[in-house]
């Protein structure tokens, strides 16, 4: 609503007994008449139609004082919010203490506050500013996608990545089968994962070594004696020391070799110990009890002997006898 402006006029009689009046005057043409508490004693009562009042002596002299003008401005929004409303002096500038205004960005635009539609200096009347924004375009997104296979040309894992940005692998750890002369391990992509610019396709890699077979060589009551690790179709060798085996009554034994075949390994396994077994030797004392000599007689154990037969004429040989009661066969094995 424009304010009207006011007009005080101060009107002095040089008269004596003058009396001092006040009028306050519109712009609109309106003038109300306000006397002091010291009324003039002049018969000429002041005019309604003037934006003065005068007293009855024609020689008064007259002093106005101009009133403030004040002005409203309100800044509102790009959609009609008001945002804040300042008060300005007639001529002046306004000022905006609000928050910086804001527009919420769309799909394809970004907003930025830029100023107000119309010039915050001289105002002369009440008014509204409208915040004004410079629009940006939004950079395109661009998004590849990248697959990963195995070494056989087998799917993997595919993801999708935004331009210029790392692809990252979530799936399984990639593997390839073992043959008998070598084992493979999974070591990354044949090309960078990094900066991906394009749809793209990564194969897994493997690092490939000699398959390695253990031979573990243990004695005979299972105790570890030696490991032998070789490749592929290689020979294993025992580097500990000799296997024995206790004897008894009967043998002592002999190391002989292994039992499983240490060429041409083509997997692990575990071997043992083969040992030769060989009898015992015992003396046998021969006393024919026919005037002979006695005889000493080497027998083996497990091997065949031949204790003979003595002669004693006149007597019929009965056999060899360890004690009175135990014959001992003439032949056999020990």
């Amino acid at each position: 609503m424009k304010k009207l402006p006011i007009i005080i006029s101060i009107v002095a009689s040089l008269t004596v007994g003058v009396g001092i009046g006040l009028a306050i005057g519109f712009a609109s043409g309106h003038t109300k008449p306000v006397t002091s508490s010291s009324a003039s004693t002049s018969s000429q009562p002041s005019t309604s139609s003037s934006s003065y009042i005068s007293s009855s002596s024609s020689s008064a002299s007259t002093s106005s004082l101009p009133i403030i003008e004040n002005y409203t401005v309100a800044f509102k929004n790009h959609d009609g919010t008001l945002l804040s409303e300042s008060t300005v002096e007639k001529g002046g500038t306004a000022i905006y203490k609000g928050p910086t205004p804001i527009k919420a960005e769309t799909a394809e635009y970004t907003y930025s506050f830029s100023g107000w539609d119309q010039p915050l200096e001289n105002i002369t009347s009440d008014c509204v500013r409208v915040a004004q924004f410079t629009e940006t375009l939004k950079p395109v997104t661009h998004y590849y996608k990248v697959t990963f296979k195995n070494y056989d040309g087998a799917l993997l894992h595919e993801v999708t990545v935004e331009e210029g940005k790392t692809a990252v692998y979530s799936g399984q750890t990639p593997t390839k089968p073992n043959t008998p002369t070598h084992a493979y391990t999974f070591i990354g992509w044949d090309e960078s994962l990094e900066n991906i610019t394009s749809d793209c396709v990564r194969i897994a890699q493997y690092a490939q070594s000699n398959v390695e077979y253990t031979v573990k060589f243990y004695s005979e009551d299972n105790q570890l004696l030696y490991t032998d690790v070789v490749y592929y179709q290689q020979t294993a060798t025992y580097y500990g020391e000799t296997p024995t085996k206790a004897p008894n009554s009967a043998y002592y034994y002999t190391f002989k070799g292994w039992d499983k075949e240490l060429t041409n390994v083509t997997k692990s396994f575990s071997t043992k110990p083969v040992f030769e077994a060989h009898g015992l030797t015992k003396q046998i004392t021969l006393k024919p009890n026919n005037g002979q000599a006695n005889s000493v007689l080497n027998v083996t154990f497990g091997e065949s002997y031949d204790l003979g037969t003595p002669i004693n004429t006149g007597f019929t040989f009965l056999g060899w006898y360890a004690d009175e009661s135990t014959v001992i066969p003439t032949s056999g094995i020990w």
